[in-house]
Order: structure tokens, then C-alpha cells, then sequence
């Protein structure tokens, strides 16, 4: 028996729903726009940046091979996302 793999819109539905997360949520977690998670879901961005795998994932609390994988996604308990980290700025920059 063949099964068919998840699309990346399907899985990041999915896991956004899992996280109990509204699009407009996801969005300002991952640091996206709010029309750019629609579109995903919708299937409009098939392909996103991996910049944007590894904002969405980590908003999601899963990696971004859980993100990408074709199998059914591994969903974190209910609101277990961790929002994600701010980056850290270089050590003794100049003042």
C-alpha cells in the first residue's frame, strides 16, 4: 500500500492547530507576516525559504526536518510552542 505524502501546507496547518495557534499568532512568533503563513497554507509558497522553515519550526516547537518530513508530523502537546529566541547581538561591538 502506497501512502501519500503530507504536503507542507497540510503538515504546517496541522502543527499550527496542534500548538493551539491562530495564523495571526504564528505569524508574530516566527516573525513572519500574517499573509505569509495564509499563503503557505494555502499552498501559494510550496517552496519557502529556509529561513523561514526554521522561524516556522521554531514557533511550532519542532525541528524543521519534523516540519518537512512526509510523514505524519509529530505534534507538540497543546500550547508546548516555544516562542523563538531573539538573536544575539556579537560580544564587545563598538560603542
Amino acid at each position: 500500500m502506497l501512502v501519500e505524502a503530507m504536503p507542507l501546507k497540510d503538515r504546517l496547518k496541522r502543527l499550527r492547530k496542534a500548538a493551539n495557534l491562530t495564523q495571526q499568532a504564528l505569524a508574530t512568533q516566527a516573525g513572519l507576516s500574517m499573509s505569509a503563513v495564509i499563503h503557505m497554507e494555502a499552498g501559494r509558497i510550496p517552496d519557502p525559504r529556509g529561513s523561514t522553515l526554521k522561524a516556522l519550526a521554531g514557533a511550532l516547537g519542532v525541528t524543521v526536518d519534523a516540519l518537512l518530513s512526509e510523514d505524519e508530523p509529530e505534534t507538540p502537546p497543546a500550547g508546548q510552542a516555544e516562542p523563538p529566541k531573539k538573536p544575539r547581538k556579537g560580544k564587545g561591538g563598538a560603542k
